[in-house]
């Protein structure tokens, strides 16, 4: 498996007259301030203000076009002081003069000092070592940091060569929180029931994966759904009552009623859904889940309906779970329905398809896996994404992808990990997911097909990096 990864340089420009710098080295003639501020015009993509300024030859001009380069109004996205306190913090901590050769210096002076901040130590990585590069650790143990601006919708991944951080991936997205989830309550604070004939039925968007359960001789059935929330403001403890039908073989098997509220996270300008769950453990068989969702005050309902054929996990016939789309991935707690192993929310997708240049997340476990004396299991992963070609071939596409290393206690490995899709052209892909299990040598394999939709307005990437 070969590991993909994304080297970014930002503007061609930049590049252009960082070269320039170091063969020219006009600048270290400078006191330290200026050259401070020359590169400040450059990390920030003002490259002609940057080169007009380099052809004055005096301090005095230099100064005075500095300081009518910030008069004007859209010259800056911060204070100047602001722009100059970044500055400054890049200098002294990514290498003084050479600063701007370290990734994090432009990261740093555009948008401030990261909002959360991980760091590895490669001396003790395989000790102590918990935190993951976006998408899980490389295989060879290098000095790596990870900067997230959640209220931005950046992330960055950089990766230590030398003494300075490059940056080996980006990932811009506006989807950092659910805007709500279904809770389930007690009966007797439930409130109102429903009435099934008082309103119009419509469609209630359902998704379903399979997994293996505690009990080996069964299997952990996982039914979602989501519900369009009326408006953009989340129904803070709004009432539902949720009706389940299950079927084997044709035959009705249960029949239950659950009642939910719904409970907000984030911010409420985000995307009006609400996200819902049950697990159910249950023998190999056929079966279907018919379920019906209804508003208590306003009996409005929706319906959905899924099915799925349960087989037994076992070595040699079954070892690999479905694999589960996710919208995000992190350690804030939710319900105990989105936890899966040491992943607290994994929020299944169910939209038809993935927005151009919009990542997401992927859930699966592997079962049966070989491990040492410790009882700890170690896997190599690697993914990659195939689209049909002119002549409906399916050629695998070049997209920011890298070899993952996991290990850990048991048989079982619970994977989740980001993958994004850059700016690939709409249509139909193929996601593969190759698995090797470095102990026995057995190798496993998951598909699964999505789809890549038009970005829609506010998905796309941002000019700068």
């Amino acid at each position: 498996m070969n590991a993909r990864r994304l080297a970014w340089l930002g503007s061609a420009g930049l590049a252009f007259l960082l070269a320039g710098c170091a063969a020219g080295r006009i600048w270290q003639s400078w006191e330290p301030d200026e050259q401070r501020r020359y590169f400040g015009l450059i990390l920030t993509g003002s490259d002609s203000a940057a080169a007009r300024y380099a052809e004055l030859p005096e301090r005095a001009q230099r100064d005075q076009f500095y300081q009518q380069y910030w008069s004007q109004p859209d010259s800056q996205m911060v204070p100047r002081e602001e722009h100059l306190s970044r500055l400054e913090r890049a200098w002294n901590d990514f290498g003084g003069p050479l600063f701007f050769r370290d990734a994090r210096s432009q990261v740093l002076v555009n948008y401030g000092p990261p909002e959360k901040e991980e760091r590895n130590n490669p001396f003790l990585h395989s000790v102590a070592g918990r935190a993951r590069l976006t998408g899980g650790d490389y295989v060879k143990a290098r000095a790596w940091a990870i900067w997230e601006y959640p209220s931005q919708g950046r992330y960055y991944d950089f990766l230590q060569e030398e003494s300075f951080f490059r940056t080996v991936a980006v990932t811009y997205s506006d989807r950092l929180h659910p805007l709500a989830y279904f809770e389930s309550v007690p009966a007797e604070s439930a409130g109102l029931t429903f009435n099934v004939l008082g309103s119009k039925e419509t469609d209630l968007a359902c998704g379903q994966a399979r997994f293996r359960s505690v009990d080996s001789s069964r299997v952990r059935w996982e039914i979602y759904w989501q519900w369009p929330l009326d408006s953009g403001s989340c129904p803070e403890g709004q009432g539902y009552h949720a009706a389940f039908s299950l079927f084997r073989d044709g035959r009705r098997m249960m029949d239950d009623t659950i009642h939910y509220r719904v409970a907000c996270t984030g911010s409420p300008l985000l995307r009006p859904l609400a996200y819902g769950q049950r697990n159910l453990d249950l023998p190999p068989g056929s079966y279907q889940l018919e379920l019906t969702l209804a508003q208590d005050i306003t009996g409005r309902r929706r319906s959905g309906r899924v099915s799925a054929e349960l087989v037994g996990y076992r070595p040699g016939v079954r070892e690999v779970s479905d694999l589960e789309m996710a919208d995000l991935q992190d350690s804030t707690f939710v319900s105990a329905d989105f936890q899966k192993g040491s992943f607290r929310r994994v929020v299944a997708r169910l939209a038809p398809g993935v927005d151009r240049y919009q990542p997401f997340f992927i859930f699966y476990e592997v079962y049966h896996l070989a491990t040492d004396r410790n009882r700890e299991h170690q896997v190599e992963v690697g993914f990659g994404i195939y689209g049909s070609d002119s002549s409906g071939a399916m050629r695998e596409c070049l997209v920011d992808t890298r070899d993952l290393y996991y290990q850990g206690q048991g048989d079982c490995l619970r994977a989740c990990h980001k993958v994004h899709p850059m700016g690939m052209e709409p249509g139909d892909y193929l996601l593969v997911i190759q698995i090797k299990d470095l102990l026995s040598g057995r190798a496993s394999t998951i598909t699964h097909p999505f789809g890549i939709l038009e970005a829609q307005a506010g998905h796309k990437p941002p000019k700068k990096p």
